[in-house]
């Protein structure tokens, strides 16, 4: 299996979609406080105000664009995806958002089979 596949996911939504049809798997979701520093994740974050939170809580908050990638995610089961979502009112086009203790939530979501 390639190295690729062990790395998780980092998502701006998690759907149902994204598992595939017919295929029968657990799904464990825990909250989480923050993410993996270490970690290096495939990223599909299609939503700037996500990626800026998120390249803001893991530090590097003028480099956000590596975290936008709005790509279609299959997810299969083995896979482990953090989820991150906006909370609060949307920001007018080009404005940024600061992160605050409330304004983005995170989970850890394993695709169990």
């Amino acid at each position: 299996m390639p190295e690729e596949s062990y790395r998780p996911w980092l998502l701006h939504a998690f759907s149902l979609d994204m598992l595939p049809k017919g295929v029968r798997t657990n799904l464990i979701v825990e909250a989480v406080d923050d993410l993996p520093c270490t970690q290096l994740f495939r990223v599909a974050i299609g939503q700037e105000v996500v990626a800026q939170l998120v390249a803001q809580l893991v530090g590097t908050p003028l480099a956000w664009e590596q975290f936008y990638n709005p790509a279609t995610v299959a997810l299969v089961p083995g896979d482990v995806a953090y989820v991150a979502r906006f909370r609060g009112t949307w920001p007018g086009m080009g404005q940024r958002v600061a992160l605050t203790d409330t304004n983005l939530d995170l989970w850890r979501v394993t695709i169990a089979p």
